[in-house]
């Protein structure tokens, strides 16, 4: 088996003109050219053959001859790479009914780099020299079933590669999921409508692992894509209100309904491409935090950006992100000496500072709801009453366990203390109302340590 490829590099190149510029000596073979140098001659249909011719310089007729066989070759070798282009390219209509019309120019691109096809018997069958006009032809031939031999195993081989390459297209997580989707069912269509028996280079078995593999994985992919678009679409519709938002209030809750999504969508396994939902979310959310007032956490977003902010400014920024435009469900009650009652102070106060921060509270909600932050306020004890001894005005003070629970967050929260408040001069309500104050101040704080 000889590589035509080899053959065309090993042999020296030399001019195909008719007319020689010297004149040579050597032996001719006539004045009549035989029908068989001809372009337009016959061929044996059990034949493929092609035809070269080289100048003749002086006596050097053997290299002459060579020169031919030369160019010959290279034409042998243009008929088997236009019947291997022609090939891959039917197949390539076979894979674009199945495949979705996915990877045309991919497929030509190999067929086009086939050019070294293996043939075997190829031999130089006619030779005639032209000694008149210093002119050496030269033919070489194959046999037809040579020929479609060898073009069968380099049509295949090409399509093995090919097969190859679009799992490697279906394999890469940087391309959008349609098109690794069309790449996976261009590449089950080829190993479904060839049979590459004769090429054992090409493990068919191997192809067919990773093309399961492949498979699974984009199946979990389209069934994650749903719940992907959705946030995206949330995020859409929130980053929409966001711009066009003109209330602080307003913008910072928007700002925090559009990043919860977003940051959603980046923590996933893969990301929708941006010709699909319409920006980029890892740029959307460095632009955003800035825009929003996060310059820290758009810094520490971008990679790029340099150094960082302090630990301090960057977990102030964590806890105003968190509760901006976040539901937030409020239950505070408080018992003293056994009756339970609604601790209304507390959660006012509580709504208050984190207000502040964004978040959209609603006090004593009947039921949890999912993927809503909890927080509970409760206080037990006793009033205590006394006549002061200098001036005797009435003093008031509570007495008792305080604790707070907090679901929701990344780090919940689980307080309890002791707590003794000064004497009240006023009245028992308003004792109990400056402890809700300073209980709803210690656990405001608490819940800001979570992101330190």
């Amino acid at each position: 088996m000889r590589v035509l490829q080899g053959l065309v590099c090993g042999a020296a190149m030399l001019s195909a003109g008719i007319n020689a510029s010297a004149a040579c000596k050597v032996p001719g073979d006539g004045d009549a050219p035989p029908v068989w140098t001809t372009p337009s001659s016959a061929e044996d249909p059990a034949v493929v053959s092609a035809v070269g011719s080289a100048a003749i310089d002086g006596e050097r007729l053997s290299d002459a001859l060579a020169a031919a066989r030369t160019q010959a070759l290279k034409e042998l070798a243009e008929r088997i790479r236009v019947s291997i282009n022609s090939s891959v390219k039917l197949n390539d209509s076979k894979v674009s009914e199945g495949g979705r019309q996915v990877l045309r120019s991919s497929i030509e691109s190999v067929a086009e780099a086939t050019t070294s096809v293996t043939l075997q018997n190829v031999r130089a069958d006619q030779q005639w020299v032209d000694a008149r006009r210093c002119q050496a032809w030269v033919r070489v031939s194959v046999s037809r079933a040579d020929f479609d031999r060898a073009r069968k195993r380099d049509v295949l081989l090409a399509l093995g590669k090919q097969v190859g390459a679009m799992l490697a297209t279906a394999e890469d997580a940087t391309r959008p999921l349609l098109q690794r989707d069309s790449s996976a069912a261009a590449a089950a269509a080829l190993l479904g409508t060839n049979d590459f028996g004769e090429v054992p280079e090409v493990s068919v078995a191997a192809l067919k692992v990773r093309l399961t593999g492949v498979n699974k994985m984009l199946d979990k992919m389209k069934q994650d894509e749903k719940r992907l678009l959705a946030l995206a679409q949330t995020h859409v519709e929130a980053y929409a209100e966001f711009k066009s938002s003109t209330q602080p209030v307003e913008k910072l809750e928007a700002a925090g309904r559009a990043l919860r999504p977003l940051r959603t969508l980046l923590a996933a396994a893969w990301v929708p491409d941006e010709s699909t939902i319409g920006f980029v979310p890892q740029t959307r959310l460095v632009s955003l935090l800035n825009e929003a007032g996060y310059p820290c956490l758009a810094r520490q977003a971008d990679k790029l950006a340099g150094t960082a902010c302090p630990a301090a400014d960057l977990a102030q920024e964590r806890q105003k992100e968190y509760f901006a435009g976040r539901p937030v469900l409020l239950s505070c009650s408080i018992r003293v000496a056994g009756k339970a009652t609604p601790w209304v102070k507390a959660c006012a106060s509580l709504s208050e500072s984190l207000a502040k921060l964004g978040a959209r509270t609603q006090v004593d909600a009947k039921a949890p709801q999912a993927g809503v932050t909890q927080i509970q306020l409760a206080a037990d004890g006793k009033v205590s009453t006394r006549k002061d001894p200098e001036d005797n005005t009435p003093g008031y003070r509570f007495e008792g366990t305080v604790s707070s629970h907090v679901r929701g967050i990344d780090s919940p929260i689980d307080d309890s203390y002791q707590a003794l408040t000064g004497w009240n001069p006023v009245s028992d309500a308003m004792a109990i109302d400056i402890l809700a104050i300073t209980a709803a101040k210690r656990l405001i704080e608490r819940i800001g340590q979570s992101w330190q």
